[in-house]
């Protein structure tokens, strides 16, 4: 495990979801997750909320709790992609893109949800766009210093950063940088259909022994996708909103490849049996409250012109 990570709960990609004491979630589609973050940013009073300390947590008049900062910052870097398609360098001025049709329909600082039949009230939250990671092609560790120095930025100016991958090496600098930010635990929420966090990669279904000996070693409560399709999704919620609540900081990283590919075909490494849109909404529907930082990685718009 990454020494700077204390704590991790991981969703292993569409098969799996696996826990440690910090939370890992997936990634699913681009601008409907954006527009899904939008929507929460006025709504989080909707939610009983303890971190009341986060940078990025304000009280509103009723008590509750709203998401008042949030920057968006692109990482077009696919240099992991060592056994993936690589093409994930695109993504994120692709979903930059791909979400005009969403920020085209806020008027007067209003726009409609129409899934919870609800206006929302955008004058209170502010969304910026801080561009992309300044690329060294020749250094992976230039271009991984150059990101978490734009990451830490974002969090000493009181900002959540959602950071738009990339392959998913992406994810190590802004972890770090949020890590680096306080004192005390993290948590890693991972939506993947692969356990990242071992030395070879693994995937849904069946994998080489030595993996049931890394699980039983390592503190991971795994959620596979037969689980999270089975079992009540309340259960899983509230087992990593509890870890949530153990630790100073969450850090959530969403791969695109945790949805099955008849949903999200354009990634870096496609594995069936992957979970649904819905079941990725209603999750972070309800650990957003909890997230102090993000990232989606590997979409591959060259595998997906849609």
């Amino acid at each position: 495990m990454n020494p700077f990570i204390e704590e991790a709960a991981i969703v292993h990609g569409a098969s799996t979801f696996y826990m440690f004491r910090t939370v890992v979630l997936p990634q699913l589609l681009p601008a409907t997750l954006i527009g899904g973050l939008l929507a929460f940013l006025v709504s989080i009073d909707e939610y009983t909320v303890t971190k009341s300390s986060s940078k990025y947590i304000s009280t509103s008049n009723n008590g509750g709790f709203f998401m008042s900062k949030i920057a968006l910052i692109g990482f077009p870097w696919d240099g992991g992609a060592s056994l993936g398609r690589p093409g994930s360098r695109y993504a994120p001025k692709a979903i930059r893109e791909d979400s005009r049709w969403l920020f085209n329909r806020i008027e007067n600082n209003q726009i409609y949800n129409v899934n919870k039949k609800k206006l929302i009230d955008l004058s209170n939250s502010e969304l910026i766009d801080l561009g992309d990671i300044d690329i060294v092609a020749y250094s992976y560790e230039e271009t991984f210093k150059n990101a978490e120095s734009k990451v830490k930025q974002a969090i000493d100016d009181g900002y959540m950063p959602f950071v738009l991958g990339g392959d998913h090496s992406i994810s190590y600098s802004p972890i770090k940088a949020l890590h680096d930010s306080c004192e005390g635990e993290i948590a890693i929420i991972q939506f993947d259909a692969h356990l990242d966090l071992v030395d070879k990669g693994s995937v849904r279904s069946f994998n080489y022994p030595w993996y049931s000996k890394y699980l039983s070693e390592n503190p991971i409560v795994q959620f596979t996708a037969n689980e999270v399709h089975t079992m009540p999704i309340t259960d899983i919620i509230n087992q990593v909103i509890e870890v949530c609540k153990r630790v100073d900081k969450v850090y959530c990283t969403f791969d695109i490849d945790v949805l099955d590919p008849a949903f999200a075909p354009g990634s870096g490494a496609n594995e069936s049996g992957g979970l649904t849109p819905h079941q990725c909404f209603t999750m972070l529907d309800a650990l957003y409250p909890y997230i102090d930082a993000f990232d989606i990685a590997e979409v591959n718009p060259l595998y997906d012109p849609q």
